[in-house]
């Protein structure tokens, strides 16, 4: 049995809970997946019903506008400050903007003033996950032995699929238990009140996390920073590659965020795209924990790059044969396009980090992830304006085939390019 030293104890300990953070972020994502099937009789009951499904959708987004706002102002935070007094502060924020959702007096406001609350909530919940998962995702690599950062990047995709998991599982279970009406008139509260009583625990905890061993050791040397010359950098060398996961994401949040859209065009039943969204986060889970065991030898990793992007044209393909509605169809769809958007996202990650020094770290991966996120979450609501624009449902799978196949062809040709580089990264 190998025997770890007290350094490694406290790094594996302070990466589990980095771990919960990103499990509270995908619980968050997971639960307005389902609950958007509401949200829009609740805080907008007096415009129709394709409208409001359409601004559902726009505060959606709107959240991520957030997030570009948190990045912007606490990544330089943690950078120069560290990553665990952020991590705290971030906590907290997501923590109070959760339990003020849960206690919105939504009988006692005005009808113009609730959706500006509602907007004014989801700003403050995205502010602080526009840290929280960056800073999270810097917080597992610098804590991880040299060799396995992208293991355990991957490793962690295992606990964002299971944030999400759980948060549409609440969510479907809710609908089992309370009609519609219950639902709209009080029962959508209960899972934010959860979410609030989970983020005090994790702001307790994050308490006892101990700072990265990087950062730690940087503490004596002087680094230069600007963020245009960051954003240079990035621009140079990534802009092609975070493009492809734009559309990767945008795919992948579309086909999260698309109840209204498979129940009003394909008559699937809501239940069941629910059950759909927890299978499809089950399987997602359990695939990224394997792989990230597989990939630990770094010869294994250029194989899986490419074979993905083969699984991301065939995923894509199999929503044009939609018009049965068959779930498994739709299952298998989601699961190879979740799954291929987690392991690119990642090996994204891993590779940024490597290009940057420790006190930028930070903000250049926020800068990305919160970039990719806030164009990504834009699909939902043009694809279905689109389709209720032209009448025309089958515009979804369509668009999804010459994206994927525009991402398979880049990353194909970009991954065997650069096979030496890959190999020779993942060694360090």
């Amino acid at each position: 049995m190998e025997v770890l030293t007290s350094k490694e104890i406290a790094s594996k300990k302070s990466t589990r809970f980095a771990n919960l953070a990103v499990i509270i972020e995908w619980y968050d994502f997971g639960l307005y997946t389902v609950l958007s099937a509401y949200l829009y009789t609740i805080f907008f009951p007096n415009i129709s019903p394709s409208t409001s499904s359409l601004l559902v959708l726009f505060i959606y987004w709107l959240g991520y506008v957030g997030r570009i706002i948190g990045g912007f102002v606490f990544s330089r935070f943690a950078d120069s400050v560290g990553r665990k007094s952020t991590f705290v502060m971030s906590s907290l924020m997501m923590t109070f903007s959760t339990a003020l959702l849960a206690c919105l007096p939504i009988h006692y406001i005005d009808a113009f003033w609730l959706p500006v609350l509602f907007i004014v909530i989801r700003l403050l919940q995205g502010i602080a996950l526009g840290i929280e998962y960056p800073g999270g995702m810097v917080f597992i690599y610098e804590h991880a032995r040299p060799g396995l950062q992208l293991s355990e990047l991957l490793r962690s995709s295992f606990f964002s699929q299971l944030g999400g998991l759980i948060g549409v599982a609440v969510g479907y279970l809710l609908t089992l238990f309370y009609n519609h009406n219950a639902m709209v008139e009080y029962a959508w509260r209960l899972p934010y009140v959860l979410a609030g009583v989970s983020g005090l625990l994790l702001f307790a905890i994050r308490l006892y996390a101990s700072e990265t061993p990087d950062f730690v050791s940087s503490g004596e040397t002087v680094y230069s920073f600007s963020y245009l010359s960051t954003l240079k950098t990035f621009y140079q060398q990534f802009l092609g590659m975070m493009v492809m996961i734009i559309m990767l994401e945008g795919m992948v949040k579309f086909l999260s965020m698309g109840n209204l859209y498979f129940h009003r065009n394909f008559h699937i039943p809501l239940q069941d795209l629910f059950l759909c969204s927890t299978i499809c986060f089950s399987v997602v889970m359990s695939s990224l924990l394997f792989l990230s065991w597989f990939v630990k030898q770094s010869h294994r990793v250029m194989p899986v790059l490419l074979g993905l992007s083969l699984t991301l044209v065939l995923g894509a393909g199999l929503l044009c044969l939609l018009t049965s509605g068959s779930l498994l169809i739709l299952i298998l769809a989601m699961v190879l396009l979740s799954f291929t958007a987690s392991v690119y996202n990642k090996f994204m990650v891993y590779t940024l980090c490597q290009h940057s020094s420790v006190k930028s770290r930070v903000s250049l991966i926020a800068f990305y992830n919160n970039s990719t996120v806030f164009v990504a979450a834009l699909f939902p609501w043009c694809l279905n304006y689109m389709v209720n624009t032209y009448h025309q449902p089958m515009l979804v799978p369509e668009v999804f085939v010459i994206l994927s196949i525009t991402v398979a062809v880049y990353m194909f040709f970009k991954v065997s390019q650069h096979s030496g580089f890959l190999i020779h990264t993942s060694r360090h």
